[in-house]
C-alpha cells in the first residue's frame, strides 16, 4: 500500500464503482475521489490489461482441442 500511495480499501471502492456500477471518471470525482487518484487507477488498470489475456499456445498437431474442435462432455471417456 505504501508503494501505491493509497490503500486497498480506497482502490476497492473506486473499482467497485467504476467496474461494477459503471461510473464514469467524472462520476467518480463527483463521488469524492480526487481526479489524480481516479486517473492513476484507470491508467494502472489499462496498463496491466495484458495480464488478463491468455498466452499464445503453440500448435503441435493439425487440430487444437478447444480451438479447432470441441468434444462434448458425454463423448469424453
Amino acid at each position: 500500500e505504501d508503494e501505491l500511495g493509497f490503500t486497498y480499501a480506497e482502490v476497492d471502492q473506486l473499482l467497485y464503482l467504476w467496474v461494477d456500477r459503471h461510473y464514469s471518471p467524472q462520476d467518480l470525482v463527483a463521488a469524492g475521489f480526487s481526479e489524480t487518484f481516479v486517473q492513476q487507477v484507470i491508467k494502472q488498470v489499462r496498463r496491466n490489461q495484458f495480464k488478463r489475456r491468455l498466452p499464445p499456445i503453440a500448435k503441435l498437431g493439425e487440430q487444437t482441442a478447444g480451438y479447432d474442435f470441441f468434444v462434448p462432455a458425454d463423448l469424453q471417456a
